[in-house]
Parts: C-alpha cells; sequence; structure tokens
C-alpha cells in the first residue's frame, strides 16, 4: 500500500527500493494531481491479478482506475497464498 493516497509528497525512492514490492495498491479518488503512480509502476516487480476471471500481471492498482481490489491471503495444506481480485 503506497502512503498517502499514491501522492508525490510521500513518495521516497529509498524507502520503495529497500520493499522492493510486486505490486503497489493506491487507494485515490478521481482528482488527484500530484500522483507518483508512475514511479510506483516502475519500481513494482509484478503479480498476478484476477479480474473477470482472467488472470494479468500488473505492477499498480489503484481504486481510482481500477475500482474495488479485494486482497486474500493465508495458507492452505501446502503453501502460503496471496490472491489479488478486482471487482
Amino acid at each position: 500500500m503506497a502512503p498517502h493516497h499514491g501522492r508525490e509528497s510521500a513518495y521516497h525512492p529509498e524507502f520503495v527500493s529497500l520493499a522492493n514490492p510486486r505490486l503497489t495498491i493506491i487507494s485515490d479518488g478521481s482528482l488527484c494531481d500530484t500522483s507518483a503512480n508512475p514511479k510506483y509502476t516502475q519500481k513494482s516487480r509484478g503479480w498476478a491479478v484476477w479480474y473477470k476471471g482472467v488472470k494479468r500481471d500488473r505492477f499498480l492498482l489503484t481504486t481510482n482506475t481500477d475500482g474495488e481490489i479485494y486482497i486474500d491471503m493465508g495458507r492452505d495444506m501446502q503453501n502460503r497464498f496471496l490472491k489479488v481480485e478486482i471487482k
């Protein structure tokens, strides 16, 4: 989760490099004039995201453009899992 709704003022490249994210998620409204979205996209490595039954690699998700974002994580009998889905 990006801090401060993904705004430029809260973007710290050293922290993002250290965190080395696969996917960045930003909770944001439609009016954003100081977005750091391109920077987060560039620094993220990619993660499989499900949308209407189709899996695609994504680097950035925002509630502004993608709508509701659901995250399911846990452990089954053999593995830990993290599933990200857009509804």
